[in-house]
C-alpha cells in the first residue's frame, strides 16, 4: 500500500495541481457552452474555436440564434415557470428586494436553452 508523505510541501502543491487539472478536465468534459448567435469573419478578436474546445475537452456546444431562443420562450407555461421558481428559492436565497417579475422573466428565458442541453444528453 503507498502513502502519501505530508512533509515535502514541494510534492504536496504538485500532487494538489495535478488533482485540480483532473478535476478541471472532468468539468470540462461534462458541461455545456452555450454560444448566443453567429460570427462573422471580422470578429476575430473575439472568436473562439468551438472545434478545438470540442475537441479537446468533449464539450456539448449548443448555438443558438436570438429569434430561436425568443421562439422557445414564447413557447414556455406558466406552469414551467412556476416549477423553475420553486427550484430557484429552494436552492438559492433570494433576497426579499430581489423583484418577483424580473425573477419571473430571468425563470422564463433560463428554461428553454436548459431544455436544449436536456434534450442532447
Amino acid at each position: 500500500m503507498l502513502t502519501r508523505r505530508t512533509d515535502d510541501p514541494i510534492s504536496e502543491d504538485e500532487i494538489n495541481d495535478w488533482i485540480e487539472a483532473a478535476r478541471v478536465a472532468h468539468v470540462m468534459a461534462h458541461n455545456r457552452l452555450g454560444v448566443m448567435g453567429r460570427y462573422y469573419n471580422g470578429m476575430l478578436d473575439i472568436y473562439p474555436d468551438l472545434s478545438a474546445q470540442a475537441a479537446a475537452f468533449g464539450t456539448h456546444i449548443e448555438v443558438l440564434e436570438i429569434d430561436e431562443l425568443a421562439r422557445l420562450r414564447n413557447e414556455v407555461s406558466g406552469a414551467d415557470v412556476s416549477a423553475c421558481l420553486a427550484t430557484i428559492e429552494a436552492e438559492f436565497d433570494v433576497q426579499p428586494d430581489c423583484d418577483p417579475e424580473e425573477l419571473a422573466r430571468a425563470a422564463k428565458t433560463n428554461l428553454p436553452p436548459r431544455r436544449l442541453g436536456a434534450r442532447s444528453d
